[in-house]
């Protein structure tokens, strides 16, 4: 039994098997094996969100596995992810063969592929401090890249950053956008003056 990944959420530690094209499920409290689920390919990387369990496997595919059910509830078949890592409302997958980092929305399981900036092949992928940060083969953190694309992409984030706001503000928007600019601005390598059109669209 080769065993290739594991998460934890949802009350369950979550096992990718290898050898029998399957998640397996473990609970914490005993640590023995709950159930093992079937998926059609072999696993490369598990993640948990509060959407369900996310198994990319093979060559071509994602899905999700309802926790309640214990049985696959929605699947993608696109290019499998070599890692991946739930969080800001998605969950992010690694394609190294494609070079790029792809971006599935739970409910549907629709992919979107990020390209831009993206010249190498991006394997290790995380979430947090306020980012999705990427690991390259040869090394180098491609956090700079993903997140221009995940900021640009929601303008609601944009203008209510910092402020803990869920929508916008005209009182504060300015100065939120002036804040995110600011702080990208290293990660991108590209001065605030730059940065603040392409985070309003204008």
């Amino acid at each position: 039994q080769k065993l290739v990944s594991v998460a934890t959420g949802q009350g369950a530690v979550w096992v990718g098997d290898e050898t029998g094209k399957a998640v397996i499920r473990v609970d914490p409290k005993t640590n023995k094996v709950v159930t093992k689920i079937p998926i059609e390919e072999t696993p490369n990387a598990v993640a948990v969100s509060k959407d369900g369990v996310f198994v990319s496997a093979g060559p071509s595919l994602i899905a999700r596995i309802d926790p309640a059910t214990n049985k696959v509830a929605a699947k993608e078949d696109q290019n499998s992810s070599y890692d991946l890592a739930a969080g800001f409302g998605f969950v992010w997958g690694t394609n190294f063969l494609d070079s790029n980092v792809q971006r599935v929305v739970p409910d549907s399981m629709t992919l979107t592929e990020l390209t831009q900036g993206l010249g190498k092949e991006p394997r290790f992928v995380s979430v947090g401090a306020d980012a999705v940060w990427v690991l390259a083969s040869d090394g180098t953190v491609l956090a700079s890249s993903v997140v221009r694309e995940v900021v640009v992409a929601d303008q609601t984030a944009v203008c209510t950053y910092g402020t803990k706001k869920n929508t916008c503000d005209p009182a504060t928007a300015e100065a939120a956008v002036q804040k995110a600019a600011t702080e990208l601005a290293p990660l991108l390598n590209t001065p605030v003056s730059e940065l603040v059109p392409d985070l309003t669209g204008t």
